[in-house]
């Protein structure tokens, strides 16, 4: 039997996320409800923003020979 698993994300990495699960066989109304909240997720920003640092001072360093 297939069962459908629904995720639903509602927020932003600064203010964090209300989630909601739901879990029921495929064709059917869920049968099983999870909500829940995620908090903040600033470190992310700031990894995300070092990568893109990173990157940026790496493609100084970069030869590109066709």
């Amino acid at each position: 039997m297939k069962k459908l698993v629904v995720l639903k994300f509602d927020g932003a990495f600064k203010s964090g996320y209300r989630v909601n699960l739901t879990i029921s066989n495929a064709g059917e109304t869920p049968n099983l409800i999870i909500s829940a909240k995620l908090p903040s997720a600033l470190a992310v920003i700031e990894i995300l923003n070092l990568g893109v640092i990173l990157i940026a001072a790496s493609m100084d360093n970069l030869v590109f020979d066709p």
